[in-house]
Order: C-alpha cells, then sequence, then structure tokens
C-alpha cells in the first residue's frame, strides 16, 4: 500500500488559518499522531482527561511539547516557550499539537477563565509561527509554519464550552486517513485470520505421540 500525503495528512493542517480543530476519532487518536510524525509533521500528544485545571495543564503540557525544564509554570512562561519551539527541537513542515479527552480539559476551573487564557496563548502561537523567523542563531531560524491543535472530543457537546472561551472551531476533515485505518486494520485482521488457521493445520497434522 502506498501511503500519500493526500491520505496521511488532512489538508487542513497545512495551512495556514485558525489553529482549532477538531474530531472524533477517539481510539484512533494514537495513529493520528503516527501517520502525521510519518509525514514531516511535529507532533505532540497531549490528554485532556490529564488537565483537569491550570496546574494539572501545565504538568501535561510542559514535558509533552519537550519544554525546558526552567518553564515556570505560568502562562507568561508557557507563552514563550510555545513560540520559541525552534530553540530546542528541529521542526517539520507543519506542528500539531493532538488532545484526546478534550471534554475534560481544564474542566475543574470554577470560572472557566484559564482556558480562554489558553485559548489566547494557542492563537497567539499560530500568529508567532504563521511568520518567517530569521532572527538569532541560524539553527534557530526557521520559516513560517502552520501550527494547529486538534480537539478529539469524546462527547459531542464538548465543543461548546472551547467555543465559549473563544476557539473558532472547524471540524478536521479525517475520510482519508480513516479509510487508511480501516485498510489497514482489514489487512491486519486477514492476516491474524491466514495465521491462525496455519496454526490448526499444523496441529492437525501432528501425529499423537505414543509412548514406547
Amino acid at each position: 500500500m502506498i501511503l500519500t500525503n493526500d491520505y496521511i495528512v488532512p489538508g487542513q493542517l497545512l495551512e495556514f488559518r485558525d489553529p482549532f480543530l477538531f474530531t472524533d476519532m477517539h481510539s484512533h487518536v494514537g495513529e493520528l499522531c503516527w501517520y502525521l510524525r510519518q509525514s514531516g509533521v511535529t507532533c505532540f500528544s497531549v490528554r485532556g482527561k490529564s488537565a483537569r485545571t491550570v496546574v494539572d495543564m501545565f504538568d501535561e503540557f510542559i514535558p509533552a511539547l519537550q519544554f525546558p525544564s526552567f518553564c515556570a509554570k505560568n502562562w507568561g512562561a508557557f507563552d514563550e516557550c510555545l513560540c520559541d519551539l525552534a530553540s530546542w527541537i528541529f521542526l517539520g513542515n507543519a506542528i500539531v499539537i493532538v488532545m484526546a479527552d478534550a471534554d475534560q480539559a481544564m474542566i475543574d476551573d470554577p470560572d472557566g477563565a484559564q482556558l480562554g487564557y489558553f485559548v489566547g496563548a494557542i492563537s497567539e502561537a499560530a500568529a508567532t509561527y504563521g511568520v518567517p523567523d530569521l532572527t538569532g542563531p541560524l539553527c534557530t531560524q526557521r520559516a513560517a509554519i502552520p501550527f494547529h491543535i486538534v480537539l478529539d472530543f469524546q462527547d459531542e457537546n464538548g465543543p461548546e464550552r472551547w467555543k465559549q472561551a473563544g476557539a473558532p472551531l472547524v471540524p478536521l476533515d479525517t475520510a482519508g486517513l480513516r479509510q487508511i485505518i480501516s485498510e489497514t486494520e482489514a489487512e491486519s485482521r486477514r492476516a491474524m485470520e491466514d495465521e491462525l488457521a496455519m496454526l490448526r493445520l499444523t496441529q492437525n497434522d501432528r501425529q499423537p505421540w505414543v509412548p514406547r
């Protein structure tokens, strides 16, 4: 099977646009991340259920995005590190954060303000990466790079809280990727069935052991 970029990477992730996309791939979020990385996308995977408060969010994002150990757990430091990934990571043709269980992200925030701060940080990062940065050392200079966050919701009402926080959510077109995953799973099932059938034949051909 030939995997083309048209199938592996939804075109929206390679465009300069509002960074907020959502999907309902659920158990296939891992495959989404794998295919993106195979296609040269810098992809980070985070869990909304591990980021129910703002402190939890910092604890989840700082190691997942490989922020420096000196990054403080506050919005100023978070914004600065999020916009400066090129200083410690070789960036690919796009930057994508995939958040599973986005319904639960900062859900324990009493007034909802923290989610709004997070939405603002993502928007600022998208604007920053949307223009080239030719300042500083050569190793940190970069071209403009698309930046997105893909939110996977378990609950159909999950997107509403993010919209209220200011995130202009757009559905991610994953039809081609779902087709690839479905075909791959079907091939794996056929291979397993063939292997089991061969094993049964081998067992049937064995002669019973007779003690002498």
